[in-house]
């Protein structure tokens, strides 16, 4: 016998194996084909894994394959992308906590330093990193450092401003008026912190004139959620101090009390994700084409797909959002850090961060869709009968609500069972919080239930 007739012969293999013989037969060592062997040592080298093109390359050869051996080389090949990301995963995972002690043990080391201490533990891990998350780690390295010398040469000008000028007041007041308009009434420290500046305002109407900024149209509800907030990670551009752009960190000191600490840790974390982490861990918006034709005739059911697929990627915009608040509260390691506090703070209706309320996503989401009805002329049918306006807005809605109930928040429940589970795993100490933070980091939302089960 030859090539694929012997192998099925050494497996007694006659037919594809149904889903129950699979599930009930006894473990063994899987018999590879030379092509499986072949594809194996084309895939050794974790510097060129890529989790995403690796699994495109799996699913693709084993459907090169007879049908009947596919199930077993299939096992095969799946057992070893997941072992390969699980290495790949905690060793990202740990170089970058070993990268962030060097930074906070040296503040002020200099940038050549930096550079050898970096290179020196990027040496012991590169054969276990893909080349990939080597390039941006030297990124997030850098802008760290941008982040920092920005930060202390805006303050040593100030420094030396009030020094210079008598009619000056202390730095930190004029520092604070540039930023937000007004000198502040009360008393305010600053002081740096890993990616950014930040701010402790003592005074309750000074920190709600920094947190309301230029913002008019909201202003109602910014000063309310202003007083009720401890604190909050400024994404604002500042005209006349460009280099704090997005570094700015308010706490809200009037009544913060023992939360200080971990309000701190909290908004710092904020800082780091956008600031330092590659943009794309965090920000999963994007765009796409809602109808690409125009004066044109669709039927019902192409239109509700089409909107549907937008209200997916509207979703997965709001799952980046929860994705930096779950990790900002891990790492406090207080009652706000607690899976059950985080739970009620996203998934509750009367939650802190109800974005399907508090952004008005069914509006956002209606006005949009309508919006492209409108300007490309489009005319929906749904059997025979052409829908009008406010069958339209129905359906929008009902299509938007239900990506949030359903998608939305059995992807987020699933993600906190998912960190629930790791705080088990690693422990729930400053330590085992940091390693899942910098895990679940590299990971949306909707995979972190598949990152537990290959760290099991």
């Amino acid at each position: 016998m030859r090539g694929i007739e012997k192998f099925k012969t050494m497996l007694g293999l006659e037919r594809p194996e149904t889903k129950a013989e699979v599930e009930n037969k006894e473990p063994r060592t899987e018999v590879l084909l030379p092509e499986t062997l072949a594809f194996q040592r084309r895939h050794l080298d974790i510097a060129e894994f890529d989790p995403n093109w690796e699994l495109r390359e799996v699913r693709q050869f084993v459907r090169s394959l007879p049908p009947e051996v596919q199930s077993s080389q299939r096992r095969t090949l799946i057992r070893d992308f997941k072992e390969k990301l699980r290495v790949m995963r905690e060793n990202t995972a740990q170089i970058s906590i070993d990268v962030e002690n060097v930074l906070r043990e040296n503040p002020d080391i200099s940038s050549k330093e930096l550079k050898e201490k970096i290179g020196g533990l990027v040496a012991k891990s590169s054969t276990d990193l893909p080349r990939d998350v080597v390039s941006k780690l030297d990124h997030s390295v850098g802008k760290y450092v941008e982040i920092r010398d920005d930060v202390r040469s805006v303050i040593e000008y100030y420094r030396q401003l009030s020094e210079k000028d008598d009619s000056k007041k202390e730095w930190q007041a004029e520092l604070f008026k540039d930023l937000f308009g007004k000198y502040p009434t009360g008393r305010i420290e600053i002081e740096t912190v890993f990616g950014g500046l930040y701010f402790r305002v003592h005074d309750i109407e000074d920190y709600v004139l920094a947190y309301i900024g230029g913002e008019e149209q909201n202003r109602p509800s910014l000063d309310r959620n202003a007083r009720m907030s401890g604190g909050v990670k400024l994404d604002r551009q500042f005209p006349k101090l460009p280099q704090l752009s997005n570094k700015v960190i308010l706490e809200n000191s009037a009544d913060s009390g023992k939360l200080s600490r971990g309000t701190e840790m909290h908004e710092e974390e904020h800082s780091i994700h956008l600031n330092i982490y590659p943009k794309e861990f965090f920000d999963y918006s994007g765009t796409m084409a809602l109808f690409e034709s125009k004066n044109s005739v669709l039927n019902y059911e192409t239109f509700k797909n089409r909107i549907s697929k937008f209200a997916r990627l509207i979703i997965r915009d709001l799952e980046g959002s929860a994705k930096t608040e779950i990790l900002a509260y891990l790492k406090t390691g207080d009652w706000r850090g607690s899976i059950a506090n985080i739970r009620f703070a996203l998934m509750d209706n009367d939650g802190l961060y109800n974005y399907f309320k508090d952004l008005n996503t069914e509006i956002f989401f209606r006005n949009k869709v309508l919006g492209r009805v409108r300007a490309q002329n489009l005319r929906i049918r749904k059997d025979g009968l052409e829908l009008g306006e406010a069958e339209l807005e129905k359906t929008c809605s009902d299509v938007i609500t239900d990506a949030w109930n359903k998608d939305y928040k059995n992807t987020l429940k699933l993600a906190l069972d998912s960190a629930e589970a790791l705080l088990q795993k690693y422990g729930n100490n400053p330590e085992g919080r940091l390693k899942i933070i910098r895990l679940l980091a590299q990971e949306p939302l909707d995979k972190w239930p598949r990152l537990v089960k290959i760290l099991s």
